[in-house]
This record gives structure tokens, C-alpha cells and sequence, in this order.
């Protein structure tokens, strides 16, 4: 009992501190506004949005970045942050879109940055976006009075890409070693005493190298880690390693060995509990140095061979060295890179001391096949213990239940890894990794479909991103109870995607689930082995309160014949292929399907109204017509087909002005032709509000919101994220 009391006691003063907290931030954090459209303009002020109005659902997995305090963790999860206890692991308090999240945010959080844009990339070159104008630091450290800032040239992989415009720079520059050997004399560190002039170093100062990737102060002395370049007209290793200032003589010097080893291809460079910690990899030989262009520059192409990885300990003035075989890279999917071989690309990149043992955090080439310079790298975690020199390694599934690993944070003697499930802290008293739970309410970020169906909202999910981020299945918000229920993909019956939820005028429920679709990639497939790609797709429903999957359509065929047409050939080769559902609408109790077959009208007995393929249908909004996607002579056109005359006029290709592209992410948004201009991507149209058009927003400009009205709120759904206006406090 007196346990007890002690653990409630200081959960009231975490909760206290973290008001405390959350008021230090909330002085500059502003809500959501309505505001008036008048002219295609918007108004320049507005009117609050009540708090007490605002509902706001998220989802919260992959989490941005990661802070810990005496008391407090913080993570920001890109849609929300969240506030956990130290010592409960419990979540104390969100930030959402409603405190003015995503435009600011309290200093607990950190910096707020996109995480697929990584600072640095390939062998260490910065791969953030070029605005602001002017050098970027990519490391700092504070010595001797002074602020130390390794500085790169923004843009500079921008540049060389040439942003999909072919020039003699990137038929030049056709290696990472040719892009380092141009990158380096634009390259330096320099540092600043007050708001006197910098002095900049460079390897006329005795740097190894002008790309400076780390800067680390342990032991009374400031370190950095300068990028290896290889020279391929000597083929061989030229500028690059671990180097220490010498302030006597205000230059740098290069280490050449620790503990008899070669220092090369240096990755790591942190002070851990006060001692210098380096991360490197032994080897000598390149594998792979060639530049993919497309859409930027493939990370997996660079390749130093890996023989063993390598970490030192800088304590008492002596090294200790420590080293184990490399990771093996994981198999691409499809066809190897020409000259590709199996040598590991494992390199170190983050390191903490949890307890007595060693946190490594590193990372090996992408299983991803296609992309660009910007892919998030596999990620592994293995530890090790000083006093034995023993290794040991976590695995992603068992320890983590993730399908991949993203970073790591050590701070404030917690240690974080990130992965696409959520944030985990590492147990000192069970030597187990446990996951933060934010207790989020949406199972997965990409929302399929959402749709009234009396009093209550039904969710669907998607995954149009690679990886497992979250389940499948159905969500349903009650409106009578507030509350949120789910069906997981075993209840539903698959596990595949939801397209549409339509709901007929007698509260019966139809769903369609689809397979994700190719939206502008090159490739799609399964990313991660426990992406269920196969999942039976098909056609369920809700009738009286009893779920079934799936429902057979009698009258759609479950195949259509087609002809290949070959060149300088007649007619064309028949062939046979499934007759799948693409689309389901409803207009009244009436249901139609569109599907590859054609498009059938029901329920009951399906009749083919259409015989072009069709890939959606929606009902206008008088109810007397279809608007239908489908397939005339090998091309998508808009047809409009008359409920009450049977007649098909097919016109030209489908756009926005049709209102047809709901499900495009923009049916609640102002165009942009409407005079609206940029901003409409900060703001979303609320119907029925009153006279004239109203809006409301801000929302982050990266993100595409679409409103949907109900009974009694508006619903504005986005990615991960789904906020609740209540009508009836909105007009206070």
C-alpha cells in the first residue's frame, strides 16, 4: 500500500509538471479559426474555434524525434506530441492540431523536422532542402568558449542531380568519389567567439578532410570525424579519418591508429558518460561507387567493403579498442545493380551507455529497391560489454516487433531507439526494450475511407506507404457514446485494404476492399515480410447488425475475357483475367459496382448497366445520374449514365472541375482556379456553415484535408489524423 501511495504521489507531480511544461509552450501555441472566403480571398482575421469543440484522433507511430528530461519523455509523432512519465511509461499529455501543433511547438519537443530528410546521406553529405540560401551546419560543438559549426553548401546533391535536368555537371560527376572530391574544397569548419568574425579550418589547417560529418568535446579536447575520399585514378584512399585541435598550435592533427588499427571511414564520433567514443569500419577495398539518377542519387551504391566494425574508447588518456563481424545486408527484392556483390555496407552511426553496457545503433543497405538519396537506411541495434568485450544483438521482430529501426537518442540516462512502430526505451531491470504507448486512437495513418453511416463514422484503412505501420480493419466513432470501437482484419475477414464505405438510405453498410494502388511510384510491392500483399479482397457488408465477408454479387462475373492486341496481327490473342470490384456507390437503397467487367446495378439480382471497364462510380448530386471512370477504346473517360433513361454519354477525360475525384484527397478544399491561391492548402472548406464560404485552419501545408459533414460535427480527415467539430459549440 505504501508502494502504491508513493507511485500515485508522483504521478500527480509528473502531471503537475507536465501542465508546467505544457503552459511554458502553450504561450505560442494558437488553435484552429474559422474565417470567411470573400472575392476568392481570405479574410485577414478571423474567429477561434472553441477548444471545448474540438475532438481531435491521431495516429501515433513513427515517431520524428525523441527527448527525455529529469521527469518527462517527449516524443513528437509529425501529427501529435506526446508526453510520457519516466517512471510509469504512461502518456500524460498530447498536442494536437487544436493547441496549434505542427506550426509551432513547446521547446520540450526540439527542433520539429521532417524525418525522411536526413541530415547527411550516402558517405556524409548533407540531403536536406536547399532553402534557406547560404551553409548549413551539420555538426556543432561548444570548446573553449568558443561555438564550432562543421558547415556543407546547401543543395549541393540538388544541384548535381541537376532536379531531373540533364547537364554536363552530372555527366562529370558520375561517382559519390567524384561528388566528394567537388564537395570538398566548398567544405570547412569554423568557429565563433560572441558576435565577433568566425575563423574558418580547413586542411590547410591540418583537417583530413574539408567534410566534416561529426564534432564531439571529451577529455578536455574537441574531435571531428572528416569523410574518406577515394581517389579512383590512384585507386585508393586519399583524404579522410579522425582528427583532434590542437589549440597551442590553433591546428588540427590527424590520429592516425588506435590501439594499432587504422582509423578509416569514421561514422561515429560521441561523448558517452564523459569519454570519447568511435565508431569506424575496418576494411580497404570499394565496392561500389556509381550514382543512379532518376529521382536523386541511390545511398546503396556507395559501398566500402566492410570486414569488421570497429568502436574505441577514449579513458584516462588510453584507447580501448572493440570490434566484431559485420551485419549482412539484407537481400534486395528483384534484379541486383549491375556489379552488385554481397559485401556488407554496415557502417555505425549513434551510440549510449545503458548501464554498463553499450548501445550501438547502425545501419546497412535499404532492402528497398527503388528510391533515392533521401531513403531511410535498415537500422540495427546490438550492444556491448566493455568489461568482457562480448557482443550481443537485439532482433527487429522479437525485441522490437518492428519492421524496421530509424535512429537512436540517448539523453537525460534514457536511451530511445525509433522504428515505424512507435518509440522504445530501453528497461535497465529487465533488459528488455518496452514500447512507449500513446494510447492513440486511429490503428493506422492512411485512412481508406471515412464515412457516415447514421450515428456513428466508419473508418477504413489503407497502406499506401511501405512497411507495416499499423492494422488494417474498420474503425467506428458512436456519436451517442463518444466512444471509438474497432474490427481488426480477423474479425473483417482480410486484412486487405479498405477503397469505399458506402451506406444505403435502410443503414445497411457495403464495403469495398481493394489492394493499394501505384500512386506515381516506379514500383510498388510488398516492402516488409509481414506486409500481407495477398489478402482476399472482394466486397462485405453490414445488414442488421451481422458483419459478412465476402459477399458473392450474383450476376458479376469472377472473370472477363480479353484480347492482347500484337503487332501486324488480326484480331488479337484471347486471354482470361479476374473480374474484380473496383468502386461501390449507393443512391438510395440502389447499389452499383464498378468493376472491371463492367459496372452492375443492385443489390440482389447485379444487372451490367455499362460494359466499358469501369474503376470508379459515384452518384451526382441530384441523384439522377452516374459519374463513371471507365475504359473507351484503351483510354479513361467521364461517362454520365441516367438512372431514370438508361442513356451513357461519354465525355472526355475526368478532372476536378467534375467533382469526380473525391477520393483524391481534395473533395472538402477550395480549388485552386477558384481564386483561393496557395493558402487552400491551409485551409479547408466547411459546408452548410452559413451564408457565404467559411473556412477553417490553419492545418500543415504538407498535408491534404478533406471534410466531411455529419449530423451533429464536421470531420476533417487527413493523413493520421481526424478532427471532430461539434456543430453545436462551433456557432457559440
Amino acid at each position: 500500500m505504501e508502494r502504491a501511495l508513493k507511485r500515485r504521489v508522483a504521478l500527480v507531480a509528473v502531471c503537475a509538471l507536465a501542465r508546467v511544461w505544457a503552459a511554458a509552450g502553450e504561450g505560442t501555441l494558437a488553435g484552429l479559426e474559422l474565417r470567411e472566403v470573400v472575392d476568392g480571398r481570405l479574410a485577414p482575421t478571423g474567429t477561434a474555434v472553441p477548444r471545448d469543440a474540438v475532438r481531435v484522433f491521431v495516429h501515433e507511430s513513427r515517431p520524428w524525434s525523441m527527448r527525455a528530461a529529469e521527469r518527462l519523455i517527449a516524443v513528437d509523432y509529425g501529427r501529435s506530441g506526446v508526453l510520457f512519465d519516466r517512471e510509469s511509461g504512461k502518456p500524460v499529455r498530447r498536442f494536437t492540431v487544436a493547441d496549434g501543433w505542427g506550426r509551432t511547438h513547446p521547446e520540450a519537443f526540439g527542433e520539429h523536422r521532417y524525418p525522411d530528410e536526413p541530415l547527411l546521406v550516402g558517405p556524409g553529405v548533407y540531403g536536406g532542402r536547399r532553402d534557406p540560401a547560404g551553409p548549413v551546419a551539420v555538426a556543432s560543438a561548444r570548446f573553449e568558449g568558443r561555438v564550432w559549426r562543421a558547415c556543407q553548401p546547401r543543395g549541393f546533391l540538388d544541384e548535381v542531380t541537376g532536379n531531373g535536368r540533364p547537364g554536363k555537371r552530372r555527366e562529370r560527376l558520375g561517382s559519390w568519389s567524384r561528388i566528394l572530391q567537388a564537395l570538398n574544397p566548398l567544405c570547412y569548419v569554423e568557429a565563433a567567439e560572441g558576435q565577433g568574425a568566425a575563423r574558418r579550418f580547413t586542411m590547410a589547417d591540418g583537417l583530413a578532410s574539408n567534410i566534416v560529418t561529426h564534432l564531439a568535446v571529451a577529455g578536455g579536447a574537441l574531435w571531428a570525424a572528416c569523410v574518406d575520399i577515394f581517389d579512383p585514378e590512384r585507386e585508393e584512399w586519399a583524404e579522410g579519418g579522425l582528427c583532434r585541435f590542437d589549440p597551442a598550435a590553433a591546428r588540427w592533427r590527424r590520429i592516425e591508429e588506435i590501439a594499432g588499427q587504422p582509423v578509416r571511414w569514421v561514422t561515429a564520433l560521441q561523448a558517452v558518460g564523459g569519454e570519447l567514443w568511435v565508431g569506424f569500419r575496418k576494411g580497404g577495398a570499394l565496392a561500389g561507387d556509381q550514382v543512379s539518377y532518376g529521382m536523386g542519387i541511390y545511398p546503396g551504391d556507395y559501398r566500402p567493403v566492410t570486414k569488421a566494425i570497429v568502436v574505441a574508447r577514449l579513458a584516462g588518456g588510453k584507447w580501448t579498442r572493440y570490434e566484431r563481424s559485420p551485419l549482412p545486408d539484407a537481400p534486395r527484392r528483384g534484379s541486383p545493380r549491375p556489379g552488385e556483390d554481397d559485401s556488407s555496407t554496415e557502417k555505425p552511426t549513434a551510440m549510449a551507455m545503458a548501464g554498463d553496457r553499450l548501445m550501438l545503433f547502425s545501419q546497412t543497405r535499404s532492402r528497398r529497391l527503388s528510391g533515392n538519396w533521401r531513403v531511410q537506411q535498415d537500422g540495427h541495434v546490438s550492444s556491448l560489454d566493455p568489461a568482457s568485450g562480448r557482443w550481443g544483438a537485439f532482433d527487429l521482430l522479437k525485441d522490437f516487433d518492428a519492421d524496421v529501426l530509424l535512429d537512436l537518442a540517448a539523453e537525460s540516462g534514457e536511451v530511445l531507439v525509433a522504428s515505424n512502430r512507435g518509440a522504445h526505451r530501453w528497461d535497465a531491470a529487465s533488459g528488455a526494450w518496452r514500447l512507449l504507448d500513446p494510447g492513440c486512437t486511429l490503428r493506422n495513418p492512411s485512412l481508406g475511407a471515412v464515412t457516415p453511416v447514421g450515428d456513428e463514422l466508419w473508418v477504413g484503412y489503407t497502406n499506401q506507404s511501405f512497411g507495416v505501420i499499423g492494422p488494417q480493419g474498420i474503425s467506428r466513432y458512436s456519436e451517442k457514446t463518444g466512444q471509438w470501437t474497432h474490427l481488426l482484419p480477423k474479425e473483417v475477414g482480410t486484412s486487405c485494404p479498405v477503397r469505399r464505405i458506402v451506406a444505403t438510405a435502410s443503414g445497411d453498410v457495403w464495403v469495398v476492399f481493394k489492394r493499394r494502388e501505384n500512386r506515381s511510384a516506379a514500383m510498388e510491392f510488398p516492402y516488409y515480410d509481414r506486409e500481407d500483399w495477398w489478402a482476399p479482397d472482394g466486397v462485405g457488408c453490414f445488414i442488421g447488425g451481422k458483419w459478412t465477408f465476402p459477399v458473392t454479387l450474383e450476376g458479376v462475373p469472377d472473370s472477363v475475357a480479353r484480347k492482347i492486341r500484337e503487332p501486324g496481327a488480326k484480331g488479337g490473342r484471347p486471354y482470361v483475367e479476374p473480374s474484380r470490384v473496383q468502386d461501390l456507390t449507393a443512391v438510395g437503397d440502389r447499389l452499383f459496382v464498378a468493376a472491371t467487367s463492367g459496372v452492375y446495378a443492385g443489390p440482389g439480382d447485379w444487372k451490367r448497366i455499362v460494359e466499358h471497364p469501369a474503376t470508379h462510380v459515384r452518384g451526382s448530386r441530384d441523384g439522377r445520374e452516374l459519374l463513371i471512370a471507365c475504359q473507351v477504346r484503351g483510354y479513361t473517360h467521364l461517362a454520365l449514365y441516367g438512372l431514370r433513361t438508361g442513356v451513357l454519354t461519354v465525355k472526355g477525360e475526368p478532372g476536378r472541375r467534375d467533382g469526380f475525384w473525391a477520393l483524391d484527397g481534395r473533395g472538402g478544399q477550395l480549388s485552386e482556379d477558384a481564386g483561393a491561391g496557395r493558402w487552400c492548402f491551409e485551409w479547408v472548406r466547411i459546408p452548410a456553415l452559413g451564408p457565404g464560404i467559411w473556412v477553417v485552419g490553419p492545418f500543415p501545408k504538407w498535408a491534404i484535408h478533406e471534410c466531411i459533414a455529419t449530423f451533429k460535427a464536421f470531420w476533417i480527415a487527413s493523413e493520421g489524423e481526424l478532427i471532430r467539430l461539434d456543430r453545436a459549440r462551433l456557432g457559440k
